[in-house]
């Protein structure tokens, strides 16, 4: 069952929203087919995510298609708007790809460790967060400010990943070296960071 948001929280964000305006013509937002969402503008999302300070979704090349043993030839929305992102065209720099969502209490538990990953100094390593099943774009991003996350986020609201994750359950973590080839596929929490520095220097040959 998702937990509930406390009443503070549903506040801050319906505060937000209230303000939102710009003139800003936003890449509109993944939404998920038939499912209710929380009725945000894409100029509200967008003000969101830059308040949040997350980063931009990357600009990729074109491929002519998956890796072998690579992430599938599946293209998904950026959270709250901007590019989209051929998740086949994950190349050229070792990647990490978390797949979260809001309502996963071992997501909330982890994703401070992606984010230090994230601003480690130097680091040759490409991180990149997939919230998935999660058609409540607003609630999505309020929570990543709550935790401070700032690396790029994609959205699967209508789980196209589903296939590759191996199961349902979240969180899961991909590994994505710089041919574009996933090197290891971790089901379950990462539970401290020497472990996904480990993780990293295994299966991405980088030493952090």
């Amino acid at each position: 069952m998702r937990p509930r948001w406390a009443p503070s929280m549903l506040a801050t964000v319906a505060l937000l929203l209230a303000a939102c305006t710009s003139a800003e013509e936003p890449t509109p937002p993944t939404f998920a087919k038939g499912r209710p969402t929380d009725g945000a503008s894409p100029q509200a999302l967008v003000r969101l995510k830059h308040e949040a300070g997350i980063a931009a979704c990357p600009r990729l090349p074109a491929v002519g298609g998956p890796a072998a043993d690579g992430l599938p030839d599946i293209t998904l929305g950026c959270l709250g708007g901007g590019r989209p992102v051929n998740l086949a065209a994950l190349r050229g720099v070792p990647t990490v790809v978390n797949v979260w969502a809001q309502y996963c209490g071992p997501c909330v538990q982890e994703s401070p460790l992606f984010q230090r990953l994230h601003e480690e100094k130097g680091t040759p390593v490409r991180v990149i967060g997939v919230d998935f099943d999660d058609p409540l774009t607003a609630r999505a991003i309020s929570f990543a400010a709550s935790v401070g996350i700032t690396y790029p986020q994609l959205a699967d609201p209508d789980t196209d990943l589903r296939a590759t994750m191996g199961g349902t359950a979240l969180p899961v973590t991909f590994f994505v070296d710089a041919q574009g080839r996933v090197t290891e596929r971790l089901i379950g929490p990462v539970t401290s960071y020497d472990q996904l520095t480990s993780l990293v220097r295994d299966h991405l040959g980088v030493t952090l």
